[in-house]
């Protein structure tokens, strides 16, 4: 199942952006009324008088005219919404599988959390343990370094895998998610994840 709905920073950028743009209506409109405000006041109290006697109908053009007013505004208001929450795939791409595994993770600003990246075994579901290690001595010329290696272990079904070549998978794969969600691949990545595992940890 698909998150739709905003998270927790999400929903507090919504909020203060909401509560922002209601304060700087009031103000605006508290001082263009300061110089006249007691004439304004008396106006509505005779107006809000008279409208409270009047049984005005809405029909015909009016009617359609209220309608189409509204409409045009709940739109710009649903549109603003959506541009607070930011470009689909950061609502909607939040997991995907990388190298056998699947990962998880948090946006902020367009951009993927470091420290958010989580991986998790696509068999069982099970959060991975991801070790780095140097086991081969690899020779360049007179050069010689160790290759390093990441070895994953899921604790689930005991099983270990080791990617050659990689001494920072995470940073790898963030790379990867934020490419992949430049490029609009984003989509083929997260349904590479087996249906069964999908939002497991929401």
């Amino acid at each position: 199942m698909l998150k739709l709905l905003p998270n927790n920073e999400e929903l507090r950028r919504l909020l203060f952006e909401f509560w922002k743009w209601i304060l700087l209506l009031v103000l605006g409109i508290v001082v263009a009324s300061v110089p006249s405000l007691r004439a304004m006041a008396v106006e509505a109290y005779r107006f809000a008088l008279e409208f409270s006697k009047s049984t005005v109908e809405l029909r015909g053009f009016s009617f359609v005219l209220l309608l189409v007013c509204s409409a045009f505004g709940l739109s710009w208001i649903a549109l603003r919404f959506r541009a607070l929450l930011g470009p689909k795939y950061v609502r909607r791409f939040r997991e995907a599988e990388y190298h056998g595994i699947i990962w998880r993770w948090r946006w902020k600003d367009r951009r993927v959390v470091p420290d958010s990246m989580r991986a998790f075994c696509v068999k069982d579901g099970v959060e991975l343990k991801i070790t780095a290690s140097a086991t081969q001595m690899v020779y360049r010329g007179n050069t010689g370094f160790m290759r390093p290696d990441t070895d994953i272990y899921c604790t689930g079904c005991n099983r270990t895998q080791t990617i050659s070549n990689c001494d920072d998978l995470a940073d790898r794969v963030l790379r990867s998610v934020e490419a992949d969600a430049m490029t609009n691949k984003w989509k083929a990545a997260r349904e590479r994840v087996p249906k069964a595992l999908r939002d497991a940890h929401r």
